[in-house]
């Protein structure tokens, strides 16, 4: 949502035949809809820069966050190009699964939800490159979705999804998980207190 305009999509995954025909919605703030783009499979992350000029947005399937231009006036979107490509020529990003939720954060840096690899990863939008990792092997594998919150957007919300999973794991990755990210320095390596096991707090006086 951006302005109080809703942007969404339509996908059948049920029908192959119907596989790259999904489209991206804008609701209007008048209440009409808006086709914004098409041949899409699982749409997913929506994100804005700070000034709401830049619109970021993954489609999971081909494994790449878009880039638009954004009219916040008027809601009009411009096609930029790949931002990330998890399919990079360059870097063998295979390990970080499906792009998913998204979350940019105070710097301009875009947080992606990396389905079935059980990590949430920082990245420069402008450079396409890896700035950090967080790991949450045996905790989520599917996780979904990253927003902030906090009274300083200091903590990082982190959801997954239990399906297709067995039933030893389904527990574990139905949850919310929070990380609490001091200063959002992004400097230390995170080492989680697990006294309160689904809430992680980053150890501030790790190496």
């Amino acid at each position: 949502m951006n302005q109080e305009r809703t942007y969404g999509n339509f996908t059948n995954l049920e029908n192959p035949e119907y596989f790259y025909k999904g489209s991206m919605y804008m609701m209007d703030l008048d209440g009409s809809l808006h086709t914004k783009w098409t041949n899409i499979t699982i749409s997913n992350g929506f994100a804005w820069t700070s000034n709401n000029k830049t619109m970021y947005y993954v489609d999971s399937i081909p494994r790449k966050v878009y880039k638009f231009d954004y009219n916040v006036d008027t809601g009009e979107i411009d096609y930029q190009g790949v931002a990330i490509d998890f399919v990079n020529k360059n870097e063998d990003f295979h390990f970080l699964g499906y792009p998913d939720g998204v979350a940019m954060d105070k710097d301009g840096m875009i947080w992606i939800a990396c389905y079935d690899a059980a990590k949430v990863v920082r990245f420069n939008p402008d450079t396409g490159a890896i700035l950090r990792i967080i790991d949450f092997k045996g905790l989520a594998r599917r996780t979904t979705s990253c927003c902030f919150g906090g009274p300083n957007h200091e903590v990082l919300y982190v959801t997954s999804g239990g399906a297709q999973t067995e039933k030893k794991e389904s527990k574990i990755n139905m949850l919310d998980l929070s990380l609490e990210l001091p200063d959002l320095e992004y400097k230390v390596i995170p080492k989680y207190d697990v006294a309160d096991p689904f809430t992680f707090k980053i150890d501030t006086d790790a190496d």
